[in-house]
């Protein structure tokens, strides 16, 4: 964390959880924003947040993890968040530096996942695609504003993309990183895997 105290404290914090419970053995980097805006018209303190936020974040947390997890020398699980938009961008909305940052997640899955290997601790990530949260109807009000279109149609018409022809639940997201953290996923390392009803099927 350098010559931060407050991160320093958060890590603390994790390391007295860790002894309370047992230690450490799945942890799950999930913090995300979100900014509305084409990469030409990006404000640059708006990028440099998405990336504290989205890249830098995600690696905090993971190294942290993993540091606790070699510690323990008994493996572990670091499950990270990424998105849909980490490998095609939306078509329907100018989110160009969120899906930089998630594309940036996608690389550091992988390159974790080689690092990690020899201790036995397994990296991948989730990438979810339409979810219906907050974060969701946060980008369908920007980009209504910024379009002239009523509120809801970016909701409407990235849900009408969706084979499967409903919007993406939290569970749905959730019960796929439980399985990211269950012994069934053991011999799974280094990928990348949509959750998202089928919209990247070609």
């Amino acid at each position: 964390m350098g010559s931060n105290p407050a991160g320093r404290a958060r890590i603390r914090c994790g390391h007295e959880a860790a002894d309370e419970l047992g230690g450490l053995d799945i942890a799950v980097a999930n913090a995300g924003i979100v900014a509305i805006a084409p990469l030409l018209e990006m404000a640059e303190p708006d990028w440099d947040r998405l990336f504290a936020v989205n890249v830098k974040g995600v690696w905090l947390t993971a190294a942290a993890a993993a540091r606790r997890m070699i510690q323990q020398a008994r493996g572990g699980r670091l499950i990270l968040a990424s998105s849909r938009a980490g490998k095609t961008p939306s078509k329907l909305h100018p989110t160009g530096a969120y899906a930089t940052t998630k594309h940036a997640v996608v690389g550091l899955t992988r390159a974790l996942a080689f690092e990690l290997a020899k201790h036995q601790i397994t990296v991948n990530a989730y990438c979810p695609g339409i979810v219906d949260t907050d974060m969701l109807q946060s980008i369908d009000r920007a980009v209504a504003e910024r379009q002239g279109q009523p509120p809801g149609t970016l909701t409407r018409e990235s849900v009408a993309q969706v084979p499967l022809g409903r919007i993406e639940q939290p569970e749905d997201v959730a019960n796929f990183v439980a399985w990211l953290a269950s012994p069934e996923a053991a011999y799974m390392t280094g990928q990348a895997v949509n959750i998202e009803g089928g919209t990247e099927v070609h």
